[in-house]
């Protein structure tokens, strides 16, 4: 008798917490899907920034945001092979300050922005990302 009164017990209570459960994922706002489109590799270009392949701005979009890199901007319009030792410094001081998630982000920012990553970064930039996509 104890073991019929348990079991219907434990089945109660599973059976509130799966309309508890149910109740709370169908009441979360939606996020908002992510559209995938082709690469903007054309304004990439005109850009320079030279990382088209991870570049993944919407066409028409050039969202610039920044990740305590304003100084960054005085590089606007340079070359990726015409920076001294200490401007490079400052690109992968930011670099390695970013959450994995955020690197991707960073350079579109920088694409908009029309600054170059220095060649000298570029593969450690591209593997990060890379990472990041293999973990999602």
């Amino acid at each position: 008798m104890i073991t019929v009164g348990l079991l219907v017990v434990l089945l109660v209570i599973g059976l509130f917490l799966s309309i508890v459960n149910y109740q709370s994922s169908h009441n979360k706002p939606k996020a908002e899907p992510k559209i995938t489109t082709a690469y903007d590799t054309e304004n990439c270009a005109e850009a320079g920034c030279g990382l088209q392949t991870i570049c993944n701005k919407r066409v028409g979009e050039e969202k610039v945001e920044y990740y305590e890199d304003e100084e960054l901007d005085d590089y606007k319009g340079r070359t990726p092979d015409d920076y001294t030792e200490t401007e490079i410094s400052q690109f992968r001081e930011v670099l390695l300050t970013l959450k994995p998630h955020e690197v991707a982000e960073w350079l579109n920012s920088l694409c908009a922005r029309k600054v170059e990553l220095p060649r000298s970064l570029r593969a450690q930039a591209i593997s990060m990302v890379n990472s990041n996509k293999q973990r999602l």
